[in-house]
C-alpha cells in the first residue's frame, strides 16, 4: 500500500496545483492503479462524467470531480466526507 499512498500524495498535489486534468493520463493512471495495486480506480472524465473515484478498500475512498468549472477533492471513509477543495 505504500506505493500506492505515494501515487496518491503526487497526484493530489498535481490536481491541486493545475487545476485541470488530462483524460489520457487518467485513463493511464486507471489502468497501472487497479493492474499493480490493491485500489480500485474508476475514471469518469473518459466515459463523460465529472468524476473520477479512488476505493482503497470497504469505506475508504477518495474523488476528484469537476463543478463550475473547477476541480475537487473529497476523501470518504465510512460514509464521513472530508472535504478538500
Amino acid at each position: 500500500m505504500e506505493v500506492s499512498q505515494r501515487l496518491m500524495t503526487s497526484l493530489r498535489k498535481g490536481f491541486l496545483k493545475e487545476r485541470r486534468v488530462l483524460v489520457d493520463f487518467m485513463d493511464e493512471y486507471a489502468e497501472v492503479m487497479n493492474k499493480y495495486t490493491q485500489t480500485e480506480v474508476y475514471n469518469g472524465f473518459a466515459r463523460g462524467h465529472t468524476g473520477l473515484s479512488i476505493t482503497y478498500g470497504f469505506g475508504l475512498r477518495d474523488r476528484l470531480w469537476l463543478e463550475d468549472g473547477v476541480y475537487c477533492f473529497d476523501e470518504e471513509e465510512r460514509g464521513k466526507v472530508r472535504r478538500r477543495g
